[in-house]
Formats: C-alpha cells, structure tokens, sequence
C-alpha cells in the first residue's frame, strides 16, 4: 500500500461521525452535538409526524422498523426503550419469563414486578430484547430498572450483583453495535462509566442528586435527565432550569412519557 492511500486513510479516520465520541467504538455515542432529544413511550410518532430531534427514544416492541429507518433518514439517532429489570404483563415475550425470575410488584406501576438479575437464566431473555433492538436497526439503548439494588425486589441484590448484571448487560449492548446509558443507577458512576456511553436520570434536579454523574462529566460523556413537573408546570420548570447544573440535558415530561415536551429556554 502507498504512502499517499495510508496517509488518506489516517486522515479519513481521524474524524469522528456526527453525535459520535471522539475516542473510536464501534457503536454510537451521543456528543455534545445531541441538545434536542425526547422519549415518547406513548403515543409513538407516525411516519407523516416525526418529530424532529437529534436523539429520541423509543419503546422497543411498539416501534416498527420503517419509523427507526424514517427517523434515522432525517438525522435522528433513535435509541430503544427495554425494561430489563422488571416484569411487564403485557409484553409479547411475558409468558417467557420463569416465575422464579419474577420478584415482588412493582409499587406505582401496574402490571410490573421486579426481576431477579442475579439469576443468569435471566440473560438470554435479555438478549433476545437486545437482538430485536439491533435488527430493527436501533443506534442504542435505554435499560430501565437498572437498580434493583436499590428498591424491595424480593431478592437479595446488592450493590456487586447489579454492577455484575449492568456490565454484562453493556458488553451485550456493543457486542451488538448499539450505544448504551446508565439509566438511574449513578450510585454506580464511578465503578460503571468506562462501561456505559451515557447516563440518563429521573428526577435529580428535583431530589438534588446529579452531581452522582459527575464521572460521566469528568469522562466527557453526556448526561441527561428527565424531570416530572405535576403542578404548576411553568413555575416548576423555571425553578429546575436555574437549578440544574450546566453540563444536565433536562426535559420535562408527564409520568405517561406522551408527546408533551418541555424544555429550558
């Protein structure tokens, strides 16, 4: 091979592809360049109503393949909702689930109960969600519940056993060329932030706890947070916007996750 093709080569390479981390991963991360994001997990946009945004999430079995392909075609990067701490009854795979797997309900959400991550019987059902994730063309994934240590699941899970389970959950994301975020757990930034693109958190603002992402700060990954105003919304919002630290990506939402979206000014 020339010098000329090897330098060009080196050239071509050193840039990285648009909302991607500077540092070379197979899959894709979310930079600075991703401001304007959502999550509908309600009420999913038809093709002829996409929203425009750089980063959204969607529910991963209520989402066809042509609204990921339509999304993507307008400059969205498109990342997958996957509940893969708890137990939903009405999902397609539920009755895959062993009753061993399935702990105490889950307070506040019907038809929800937490599942044991210990258990590793619990992971090829995991995989087969992630599968789905990549084939309908995903860039990433949001994994709920992801912090079961922290709740009254039934099963004895501390703090090691969610560490283990988030890890492996990570490798299985990018061993599939899908970015991934750490969704609440931030208890386990610091142990966690090499292994995860992205942290995204409920409610910090409000509770005062998102200084628990500075690693993902520090290590120039972005961090996110969704915020659930119920009363006096335009108060609430102005109030969170000049408390939330510089570097939090916040939206406001409703606890349903429908199209209604606001920002900070």
């Amino acid at each position: 091979m020339g010098r000329f093709l090897i330098l060009f080569l080196l050239i071509v390479l050193s840039f990285p592809a648009t909302g991607q981390a500077e540092d070379k991963v197979s899959w894709w991360r979310p930079n600075a360049s991703v401001r304007n994001w959502d999550i509908l997990l309600q009420d999913p946009p038809h093709i002829d109503t996409l929203p425009a945004r750089d980063m959204l999430i969607l529910d991963l079995f209520d989402t066809p393949v042509e609204t990921v392909v339509a999304l993507q075609k307008q400059g969205t990067w498109v990342v997958c909702y996957i509940n893969v701490g708890a137990w939903e009854n009405w999902r397609p795979d539920a009755k895959d689930f062993p009753t061993k797997l399935i702990g105490k309900r889950y307070r506040g959400w019907q038809g929800e109960k937490w599942l044991d991550i210990r258990n590793r019987g619990l992971r090829p059902l995991i995989e087969a969600r992630l599968d789905l994730c990549r084939d309908k063309g995903f860039d990433g994934v949001d994994p709920d519940n992801i912090n079961g240590f922290e709740n009254t699941t039934g099963f004895s899970i501390n703090d090691t056993n969610q560490m283990n389970f988030n890890r492996w959950l990570a490798r299985a994301a990018h061993s599939r060329g899908l970015g991934i975020g750490l969704k609440n757990a931030t208890s386990l930034s610091a142990n966690l932030v090499a292994d995860f693109d992205w942290v995204l958190m409920e409610r910090c603002v409000l509770e005062g706890w998102c200084a628990q992402a500075e690693p993902f700060q520090k290590a120039g990954k972005m961090v996110f947070d969704i915020e659930y105003p119920e009363n006096n919304i335009t108060l609430a919002i102005g109030m969170m916007c000049k408390q939330k630290p510089e570097n939090v990506n916040v939206i406001f939402k409703d606890r349903q996750l429908t199209s209604v979206l606001h920002t900070c000014p």
